[in-house]
């Protein structure tokens, strides 16, 4: 894979991958106060902030390979926070135009389809790579973040609750 190719699937990779992870986590931990305007406002925060503090973030990191120049920073920087976010709007959507449990659903199936794409498109830039063995292991991911998001989400309501 050319250096030029491998910088563009950096960012977009990072920012598609970090966004369904962080975002479906989010999300399902505080659909478990069953407060759908909290759910909305706070998916809106994390997701903004996230997409900011990952842009950030990657920039940091690159520059500290000292192989990058400033404008490679700056794009790699920029590609995050578009892939980022565009990937909080497909999460996000479903949440304010369903009930709260159907776009649980709904987000979910769309941040696994979007892992999907992406693991296709990992396994296309590195022929090593083989998609039915990625696969699996990014859904594993998101699943697992999913599960204790969901477990931390019941876990705080049961302590602050009463806070809601």
């Amino acid at each position: 894979m050319s250096k030029k190719k491998k910088s563009n699937m950096e960012g977009i990779s990072f920012g598609v991958s970090n966004s369904i992870i962080g975002i479906l986590g989010v999300l399902i931990g505080l659909a478990a106060t069953g407060v759908k305007p909290f759910v909305e406002i706070g998916i809106i925060i994390f997701g903004v902030c996230t997409c900011l503090a990952d842009a950030s973030s990657m920039y940091i990191s690159e520059e500290s390979e000292y192989m990058h120049s400033k404008k490679e920073l700056i794009k790699i920087s920029i590609e995050t926070f578009i892939a980022e976010f565009l990937t909080l709007i497909a999460i996000a959507i479903p949440l304010f135009i369903f009930e709260l449990t159907t776009a649980i659903f709904i987000s979910f199936g769309i941040g696994i389809s979007l892992f999907i794409v992406l693991g296709y498109f990992v396994a296309e830039g590195d022929r090593k790579l083989k998609f039915k063995h990625i696969f699996p292991r990014y859904v594993f991911l998101v699943v697992v973040v999913a599960i204790i998001s969901y477990f931390v989400g019941i876990l705080a309501v049961r302590f602050f609750g009463g806070m809601l």
